[in-house]
Order: structure tokens, then C-alpha cells, then sequence
């Protein structure tokens, strides 16, 4: 198989139960990583970055079980899962206390093993998807253009880390601005989409709504210079992040 669903990291010094998980492994389309002790399986590990850990309980150089703690303390998510000789409460309490997600005895069930992986494969990768949602949209709540982080949610701006008080309809031309970032904006669309007037009246107004919010932003190419004017059209929010000068 190509090994294109990744790597399946098997911790094991019997050659007969590595080759047997191995085998299991491939035909379900992982590629494979062998160590025949702990030791060796931690530099495996942080070496081939696997997408799950197959790990003995006994080891010819330390304990599987303090294997286990030295994985997991290099990656919380990774599914190590105990293949093991033992076969009594006691070791599946203390493997799963050491940080391994299962815990199955020898002779390993052929199908039980690879239904568990698939199963702790398939759980990592909903926590995955759930974090990059997260972050998704922590990014679509704040922008950052240089020293000012606006928060869309709170409707809160800060300079330099510090609060700024904004009137409302300053805040709302300041959003408009940061979720058109880097796109120059009319004075006639912000007429529009922050004052909501769709009558043709004087873009003064505008003009003195921006001299107000770029005071209160404050100078220099970190602050105030983010808002850009552009000659005959309007305004523009810088997207760069510009340091102070």
C-alpha cells in the first residue's frame, strides 16, 4: 500500500506481533514505523511524525508504560493504544493513567485492532477539525493591522494593547474598514454602509468621521497610518502588519 494515510508507529521487540500489526496496518492503507524499544521509539516518533502509536507493555530497555508518558508528553493527541501481555485490570488502569488512549490484550484480535484504530483515528481527527474551526473563527472575531486589534464580537478596539473608546458610528466605519482590508472603499459605499443613507449627500461628513477615527487611532505608521486615504475615491485599511517607525 502507499502509506498515504500516514504512519502507524509500532513499538514492539517480537518481530512475530510487529510483522502480524504491520501487515494489518498496510492493507489499510497506513504506511508503517517499527522500534524495537522505548528508547528508539521516542526518536521514531519525533522523527516520523505518526498519526497512532502501537506500543508493548514490556521492553528490553525501559518500560512500556514509561514510553507511554515520554510519547504523550511530546504530543497530546496521538493515539497510543497498548498492545499487551497482561491481561488483568490492574495494567489497563495504569496504562491509561500513563496516557494511552486503549489498551488491548495479546493475541491481539485482528479486527477488534484495527476497528479501535480506525475509531481513535477517526476521534482525533473531529478534535482537529474542531480546533481549526475554533481558530477559524477567533480569526473571523479579530483583526490585527499593526498596533490595532480590532474585535468585531465585543465591538472593542485597543492600540498598543490598550482600550480605545470609539463612538459607536467610529467603530462601525473601523469595521467596515477592517473586513474590506486592503480594498479601497468609496466614500460613497462607506456613505452607504456605515452612515445606511442611500441618498447622494455631502462625503464631508465622511471625511470628518475619518480625521476623528485616525486621531483617536494616533500617529505614526503603526496607528493612524493604517488608514490610508486614496486621492479622488476614498479610503483604504492597510492589511500589512507596519511597524512603529
Amino acid at each position: 500500500m502507499s502509506g498515504s494515510r500516514g504512519v502507524i508507529l509500532i513499538v514492539e521487540d517480537d518481530e512475530s506481533t510487529a510483522d502480524l500489526i504491520a501487515d494489518l496496518v498496510e492493507e489499510e492503507g497506513f504506511s508503517v514505523s517499527r522500534a524495537g524499544g522505548g528508547l528508539e521509539a521516542i526518536e521514531a516518533f519525533a522523527r516520523d511524525r505518526p498519526v497512532a502509536v502501537f506500543l508493548d507493555w514490556v521492553l528490553p530497555d525501559i518500560p512500556g508504560i514509561e514510553a507511554c508518558r515520554s510519547l504523550r508528553a511530546l504530543d497530546r493527541v496521538v493515539p497510543i493504544i497498548f498492545v499487551s501481555g497482561r491481561d488483568d485490570e490492574a495494567s489497563t488502569i495504569r496504562g491509561l493513567d500513563a496516557g494511552a488512549d486503549d489498551y488491548l490484550a495479546k493475541p491481539v484480535r485482528i479486527r477488534e485492532l484495527i476497528a479501535r484504530l480506525e475509531a481513535h483515528i477517526r476521534k482525533v481527527g473531529v478534535l482537529t477539525e474542531r480546533k481549526e474551526a475554533e481558530a477559524d473563527a477567533e480569526q473571523e472575531r479579530k483583526k490585527r493591522f499593526g498596533e490595532v486589534e480590532v474585535d468585531f464580537a465585543a465591538r472593542q478596539v485597543s492600540v498598543d494593547g490598550q482600550p480605545l473608546n470609539l463612538a459607536p458610528l467610529e467603530f462601525s466605519l473601523l469595521e467596515y474598514l477592517a473586513r474590506n482590508a486592503g480594498v479601497a472603499v468609496s466614500r460613497d459605499q462607506i456613505m452607504r454602509e456605515v452612515y445606511g443613507f442611500a441618498a447622494e449627500i455631502s462625503t464631508e461628513r465622511v471625511d470628518q468621521l475619518v480625521r476623528r477615527l485616525r486621531t483617536k487611532l494616533g500617529d505614526g505608521p503603526h496607528r493612524g497610518g493604517v488608514l490610508v486615504a486614496v486621492p479622488g475615491y476614498g479610503y483604504r485599511l492597510e492589511q500589512g502588519s507596519s511597524q512603529p517607525a
